[in-house]
């Protein structure tokens, strides 16, 4: 360690005053071990760096619980309050040199006791109403011991039975509980299967046309952008506009003539097919269908829900129950002995 000093155990009890080192003389003096206190939880045998509970709010100074201010290495902390020690319980801050109780006392190996010599006349004769009543007693004992044992070998077997039924009922609760919780979910997954079909066949009857994804359509279409022309390039596109432009311009009239007549003669068709009155009917059906599903699964989840809440609440008094038994079996197995 950081310590000059060196701890040595010597095999005598007479001190020699000095010891005998690489040719030279070192004196030494008796070495007192400290106490160790913490002053983070108050207690002693460990050090505050080695506190396994050190959050505990405590005053170091006092060991009463109140705010103090924290401590900082290198600085000694100022308290306002009165110190007390842990060691001694007096009024000086723990581990300080005035504390007269902060080294443990040194525990001297006493000198075992001779025995005496035993000599004929302490040796006493048994007669035999001795040995009837050592016979008698040794009887008592044996017997009481034999019941201590039958009682001792019956009661873990009646609480091993106990423990046992009550293991088998928690774990007829548990698989109780994953079968309703596998019923519902196949429920709830068929249900929503439904509803599904219902919205496709909805989707097919009004000819929605699908959502696209935007993620998608975002990623098409950078992945299918074209790179920046060159000014060649460029120059030849423009000329080949000017010249589809001219075309274009001699067909309008015609273009536009066929377009006309083509849409007078699909109005009436798209027209003819929004005013349906069988597509009409379909779709009330389907969309009431698709409500009338959804508050189903709704009222399925909800009541399903409030049997998982009581089946739970009857679980923890059922163990609550359990609890109260085992207690009660234990203080039959050790009851309190009976105040005079």
């Amino acid at each position: 360690g950081r310590s000059p000093s060196v701890l040595i155990t010597l095999g005598t009890q007479e001190s020699p005053g000095y010891i005998k080192f690489l040719g030279g003389l070192f004196p030494f003096h008796d070495y007192l071990e400290t106490k160790q206190a913490c002053t983070s939880c108050w207690k002693l045998g460990h050090r505050a760096d080695a506190c396994p509970t050190p959050t505990t709010g405590r005053c170091p100074n006092c060991g009463e619980i109140h705010s103090h201010p924290a401590r900082v290495k290198g600085v000694r902390t100022e308290y306002d309050c009165t110190p007390r020690c842990l060691i001694c319980n007096g009024q000086h801050y723990t581990g300080s040199r005035d504390c007269k109780q902060r080294y443990r006392a040194i525990h001297e190996p006493k000198t075992p006791v001779k025995k005496p010599t035993p000599k004929e006349e302490d040796f006493v004769a048994l007669t035999p109403q001795a040995d009837k009543t050592k016979a008698t007693t040794d009887q008592t004992r044996n017997y009481s011991q034999a019941l201590r044992k039958q009682g001792g070998a019956k009661k873990p077997t009646e609480q091993n039975a106990l423990q046992k039924e009550i293991e088998d009922f928690r774990k007829a609760m548990r698989e109780e509980r994953t079968v309703l919780e596998k019923t519902w979910r196949e429920e709830k997954e068929a249900l929503q299967h439904e509803i599904l079909d219902l919205r496709r066949q909805l989707q097919r009857a009004t000819g929605a046309p699908r959502r696209q994804d935007p993620r998608r359509a975002s990623v098409s279409s950078d992945t299918l952008m074209p790179p920046p022309p060159t000014p060649q390039v460029e120059q030849e596109s423009m000329q080949v506009e000017e010249r589809t432009t001219r075309k274009r311009g001699q067909r309008t009239e015609s273009e536009c003539t066929d377009a006309s007549a083509v849409t007078d003669s699909e109005g009436p068709k798209a027209r003819r097919v929004e005013s349906s009155p069988a597509s009409n009917t379909l779709l009330e059906s389907l969309a009431k269908a698709v409500h009338d599903m959804q508050e189903s699964t709704t009222k399925s989840i909800t009541a399903f829900q409030s049997t998982l809440t009581a089946f739970d609440e009857r679980l923890h008094k059922i163990e609550e129950y359990i609890g109260l038994l085992q207690q009660s079996f234990k203080n039959q197995m050790n009851p309190k002995p009976a105040t005079q």
